[in-house]
Parts: structure tokens; C-alpha cells; sequence
């Protein structure tokens, strides 16, 4: 009987993960959010359309854009107010403090590795990316995206730098360069997905006297987050997006025309709605990670 329930003791420890890293993390104090990103083919929670399951992940990038279904102006202050919402709350760990993110962009190191040369990172990452088709992204003004699984060795790897002997080595130490040039411990990379709850009238067609009629969907957020260190440790690492996330939902709008997503009503209540969503997901994480420091 003993023998039975070490057994099981044991398979609930190797079931259990932690998001962060001891005690490499307690020396993190300082950190800089580098990248931050989100799909730009929002989709139904119930029918997800992940844009990170397979190497539909690595297509576009930096803003770029090909589909026009969804408003980029809309997602891209969406993305931009995760920004803010997830250096407020990795700023409010205890013992943490975020770098403003227009430090981040006006530095010049950071500039010199974001730029598009074919000898730059960037340059390297973006040969990867371009091999692919799939989903286009959306990131804050000026800010590149850098996959977070470029970064990481676990399940649901899709980018892979060619040329390199270790390309997720040699990435790690490209941020880890970037740490020691904006003089912080640490630097984290968050990616969102964004996606909506289908509700009243969501996937009506709109014809005719309906053809204005909106439908009713309640945003939905999941993310990913990698923070590593000037020493090329990670010691936070969430699971994939491509692994399936975990969602946070804000509340029910009108955000649905003719069956699909449209976040241009008058009165901005669909943005509103998802910047709900990613508060509550960046204080979702905020949460993990204390909850895991304090142990």
C-alpha cells in the first residue's frame, strides 16, 4: 500500500509544473519587456483557430499586414495597451521593477539588434519566419516581435534559425546581450492570443433590414510569457500558446457583424472590452509568479 502511494505522490509531482525558475529568479530585480505581439485573425474560444499550433505561427511580423477582415488600428492599441497592462503588473512584483518601455525603444542596442539586416538577429529571425504561411500579428509601434519559442527547447518549438549550431542558444544570448545593454537583470517577451466567446446573435448573417445588426461575443485572452537573464537563464517560462492556453474573458459587447469580428462600433466599447480581457490576463500571471515566489 506504501509502495502504491509513493507511486502516485511521484506521478503528481512529475504532472505538476512551475512557471518560474529557483533560485535563479530571486536575483532578477530589474527587467524590460522587449516584445510583445498578438494574432491578428481574432477567433472563436469554442472553435479556436490558434495562431500558434503550427507554423502558421511564424509568418508576419512587426505590424505587417495582409488581412484586412480585422482592423488593424483597433488590435494594434489593443496590443499596445497589453504593453502598459503587463509592465503595471510584472512592475507591481514584490522586488521587481519594469524599465519604461520608451527606454526600451530609444536605445540604440536595442535598435541595432531589432533592424532587419541580413547579419542582424532580427534579420536571421525573420529569414525563419518568412519560410512560413499563416496568421498575420500585430505589435506595438516600433517593436519587433521575437517568438517566444525561438527562445525555448520544450514542446510546441515551431521557429528554428537556420545557420546556427545551437539556434536556441544563440537567440538566448542575443537577449541576454540586450539585458547588459539596457542594464536590467532580465528581459521578458509576451505574446496574446486573442479570441472572442460567441453569444446572442453572433452568427447572424445580417441581410436585408439586418444587415446592422450586431452580434454579441465577450473577448477572450490567453498569453505567453519568457523572461531570461542577463545570463541567458530563463526563469520564467508559461506553456506555449501552441500547447492550448488559458483564457481570461472580460464581458459580452456587440463586437459580431454578419458572423465575423468588427471592432469599429462608434463607441469603442469592443476595444474597451478586450483591454479588459488583457488586464485580467497580465494579472492572472502577476498572481502565478507571486504565488510561486512566496513559496
Amino acid at each position: 500500500m506504501k509502495k502504491v502511494i509513493c507511486i502516485v505522490f511521484a506521478l503528481c509531482l512529475a504532472g505538476c509544473t512551475t512557471l518560474i525558475k529557483k533560485p535563479q529568479i530571486l536575483s532578477v530585480k530589474k527587467i524590460a519587456i522587449v516584445s510583445i505581439y498578438a494574432n491578428a485573425d481574432l477567433h472563436d474560444v469554442k472553435a479556436p483557430k490558434n495562431p500558434t499550433s503550427t507554423l502558421s505561427f511564424l509568418t508576419a511580423m512587426m505590424g505587417k499586414e495582409k488581412d484586412k477582415s480585422i482592423e488593424s488600428n483597433e488590435l494594434v492599441q489593443i496590443v499596445t495597451y497589453g504593453l502598459k497592462a503587463y509592465g503595471e503588473q510584472l512592475d507591481s512584483i514584490s522586488n521587481w521593477s519594469v524599465l519604461p518601455p520608451l527606454e526600451v525603444l530609444k536605445s540604440n542596442k536595442y535598435q541595432e539588434l531589432m533592424k532587419e539586416g541580413n547579419d542582424s538577429f532580427m534579420g536571421e529571425l525573420l529569414k525563419a519566419l518568412k519560410k512560413a504561411e499563416g496568421s498575420q500579428w500585430v505589435t506595438p509601434p516600433a517593436m519587433p516581435r521575437i517568438p517566444a519559442d525561438s527562445l525555448t527547447r520544450g514542446k510546441g518549438r515551431t521557429v528554428i534559425i537556420k545557420g546556427q549550431r545551437d539556434p536556441v542558444k544563440y537567440a538566448q544570448m542575443k537577449m541576454a546581450e540586450l539585458c547588459k545593454e539596457l542594464e536590467v537583470d532580465a528581459v521578458a517577451i509576451v505574446g496574446l492570443d486573442l479570441a472572442y466567446k460567441s453569444g446572442m446573435l453572433s452568427g447572424m448573417k445580417g441581410t436585408g433590414l439586418l444587415s446592422g445588426v450586431r452580434g454579441k461575443a465577450t473577448p477572450a485572452v490567453a498569453s505567453e510569457i519568457i523572461v531570461i537573464t542577463k545570463n541567458a537563464e530563463i526563469v520564467v517560462e508559461s506553456k506555449l500558446l501552441s500547447q492550448g492556453g488559458t483564457y481570461s474573458h472580460s464581458y459580452s459587447v456587440p463586437m459580431m457583424m454578419k458572423g465575423k469580428p468588427n471592432l469599429q462600433d462608434s463607441n469603442g466599447k469592443s476595444v474597451e472590452a478586450y483591454y479588459s480581457a488583457v488586464k485580467k490576463s497580465a494579472e492572472v500571471l502577476k498572481k502565478q509568479i507571486n504565488k510561486e515566489l512566496s513559496k
